[in-house]
């Protein structure tokens, strides 16, 4: 499904998709070349970790700061940067994945976001790099979490994202 945030806007989507409980988030994302951004100039700007694809559990307005599993990217001097983006405990965590050129824009890549209730950890995996993080919430209602930009600043242009998803 591709998802588009537009110019001046953070959200791709404002309509919460509420999930009954789900450990497991799988599928592909194809993160386009309209994603290509430069805020320089905009030094409070240019350290956000826009926001993939994930879940949390809790469904107040306020959840996905509190107990949420995200894949974050983040454009560095032209590069796609991904990161595993948590919230634990409404503390953030944001840890890279991969290494600067590891990622490619106009590609299509296989992911899983896993809350693991046997380990207590958050993982993310993308094509065959993954990380860890202990992570020991219960698995609760909640909501997926759609593509989001910045936090700072709204999107500079119009970005498109391709992303197919089952959760379980």
């Amino acid at each position: 499904m591709l998802h588009t945030i537009y110019k001046d806007s953070n959200y791709s989507s404002i309509i919460p998709s509420i999930h009954t409980g789900i450990s497991e988030m799988y599928g592909t994302f194809n993160i386009d070349s309209s994603c290509k951004y430069d805020l320089a100039h905009k030094p409070i700007c240019s350290k956000d970790t826009n926001k993939l694809i994930g879940f949390s559990y809790g469904l107040t307005l306020s959840s996905h700061k509190k107990w949420a599993i995200r894949i974050g990217w983040r454009i560095v001097s032209n590069n796609l940067l991904l990161f595993l983006y948590v919230y634990k405990n409404g503390v953030r965590t944001i840890t890279r994945l991969g290494y600067p050129k590891t990622f490619k824009f106009d590609t299509e890549y296989n992911f899983q976001i896993i809350n693991d209730r046997e380990t207590n950890t958050a993982t993310v995996k993308v094509g065959d790099h993954f990380i860890s993080i202990p992570f020991d919430k219960p698995i609760t209602w909640g909501v997926i979490l759609k593509p989001y930009f910045g936090k700072d600043c709204p999107a500079p242009h119009n970005m498109h994202i391709d992303i197919n998803y089952t959760t379980f």
